[in-house]
């Protein structure tokens, strides 16, 4: 069974798409289904895709269509594509998959995964041949963050974790860090996720915080793992 994961990310729209669509391969891959990552991002985003096949491509048009046979599986995570894409998907391939955070379109028949805590009181239209995965149980995590140790709430704070995500681009974690250190007396470190760091390399950078400020999105989930 092969499957066509699009996605899109880059350092200036973030890595929370990608990171998320690459947790899906590694499942499908484990379930002995041939996916394959269409990713329309930079360097960066791609980076982070090594060892995975992967093909970079801007595929919100026909070119993405045109690699989508009938018997496939095809997931769209995307903020950017027209419900007309999404349409067309589901007429060509065995199955659809839309991952959405915030009812961004009334998606064509196939299923659509919502994996935010509050997903359910979006109030999703009912829809012939639509359905609902909704709620923090169905959010795709890699697979680094499937076994963390459980952890107590420290009796004082003493490391922080500050992380934006892979599009900070403003440097506001940095700034932020630095300004903490010149006022508190928190150990502080910075992280900039994507930027060369491998999932377990942000995992242990997390379980080494007794908190974290964080920006919304993938990294939320990620941190609530650990």
């Amino acid at each position: 069974m092969k499957v066509l994961i699009f996605t899109e990310g880059g350092g200036k729209s973030g890595f929370g798409h990608v990171t998320r669509c690459l947790a899906l391969y590694r499942a499908f891959a484990s379930a002995g289904a041939r996916p394959e990552l269409v990713l329309d991002g930079d360097d960066a985003a791609a980076g982070l895709l090594r060892g995975a096949r992967c093909r970079s491509l801007s595929w919100r048009g026909p070119r993405g269509l045109a690699a989508i046979g009938a018997g496939d599986i095809a997931v769209v995570d995307s903020y950017k594509a027209p419900l007309d894409f999404y349409r067309q998907v589901a007429a060509r391939a065995r199955l659809l998959v839309s991952l959405d955070d915030c009812k961004l379109q009334c998606y064509p028949a196939g299923l659509v995964v919502n994996g935010a805590v509050a997903a359910a009181r979006l109030r999703y239209p009912r829809a012939a041949g639509v359905e609902y995965l909704l709620g923090a149980r169905y959010t795709p995590l890699r697979p680094e963050f499937s076994t963390c140790p459980r952890r107590a709430q420290p009796a004082k704070l003493r490391r922080v974790l500050i992380t934006f995500g892979g599009s900070d681009t403003g440097g506001l974690a940095d700034r932020l860090g630095e300004f903490l250190r010149k006022n508190t007396d928190f150990r502080i470190e910075t992280l900039r996720v994507g930027r060369r760091l491998g999932a377990a390399a942000v995992k242990r950078a997390m379980l080494r915080a007794d908190a974290c400020v964080t920006a919304c999105g993938q990294t939320t989930y990620e941190l609530a793992a650990c």
